[in-house]
């Protein structure tokens, strides 16, 4: 579960789930995973199929529509980044975890716990 900003508890990561791995995927994300980094902040980890490039426009244009439509869910203070990886991390029993919460300053914050 992800932490919501001011005490509203937590929401589920389906927020990500359905805009990042259908509507915004034009078939060029292989894996992504959302790690949230504050209560506003969150980094999408994308890998990206074999042949694609961060720099086409197709993938530019979608990642610029993804975060317009994510802020538009989460809220305007929101902030959101990509970055591309070679391969997303993995937890010690090899499972992929689609969000992960780990704060940059946790010692204010209530942690959520699946």
């Amino acid at each position: 579960m992800l932490q919501g900003m001011g005490g509203s508890g937590c929401f589920s990561p389906e927020v990500f789930v359905h805009p990042v791995g259908a509507v915004h995927n034009k078939g060029f994300i292989s894996q992504y995973q959302v790690v949230q980094r504050g209560l506003e902040k969150y980094t999408i980890r994308l890998k990206l199929r074999s042949g694609h490039s961060p720099e086409e426009p197709v993938i530019r244009l979608s990642l610029d529509d993804l975060r317009r439509d994510l802020i538009r869910v989460l809220g305007p203070a929101t902030e959101i980044e990509f970055t591309f990886v070679d391969q997303v991390e993995a937890l010690p029993s090899g499972k992929v975890p689609v969000c992960i919460v780990r704060f940059d300053e946790i010692a204010n914050h209530a942690r959520c716990h699946e």
